[in-house]
């Protein structure tokens, strides 16, 4: 599949970042974003848990010889702003967000980009992804609800 956003680095990130633009994720309908986390944490061997509220939880084991480091928890969440330009037909339930590339800047076609908080996101995974860093032991939290009063950040405790 071609990226439109292939070219930019750091390659991995964004890259995750036009997958996760794929997903509608408003607030409210963060299922498949959901899953599209437990998924990407299971091709790297990895669980992740999610409670009433939908946030995500992936615990990744400390790198060798860096076991005796306190936990490290980067934290993103998974809905975005939905908003769209007058005119336009995007339905946020079901349309996936439109990336394409102008005088060096990612932009979105009618909508909002959706980069708070995709970007947080693929900079989260891109880094649960990536094998050869070094690192103590690391929860990555995706939380659902951002966008309407930190309502899926209330219950993370629970996880």
């Amino acid at each position: 599949m071609k990226y439109v956003l292939e070219a930019l680095q750091p390659q991995n990130v964004f890259r995750i970042f036009e997958e996760i633009s794929r997903i509608p994720r408003g607030s409210g309908n963060e299922a498949a974003i959901g899953r599209y986390v437990a998924d990407f944490a299971a091709g790297l061997d990895y669980e992740a848990v999610s409670d009433e509220a939908g946030n995500a939880a992936v615990n990744v084991p400390a790198s060798p010889g860096m076991e005796n480091c306190g936990k490290l928890i980067l934290q993103a969440h998974m809905d975005m702003v939905c908003e769209k330009e007058a005119g336009s037909a995007h339905d946020f339930l079901t349309d996936p967000i439109k990336l394409y590339m102008e005088d060096g800047f990612v932009k979105a076609k009618g909508t909002t980009l959706g980069a708070d908080d995709g970007i947080g996101m693929a900079l989260a995974l891109a880094i649960m992804e990536d094998k050869t860093l070094r690192h103590p032991a690391m929860q990555f939290l995706f939380t659902t609800g951002e966008e309407i009063v930190f309502q899926g950040a209330k219950p993370w405790t629970k996880i």
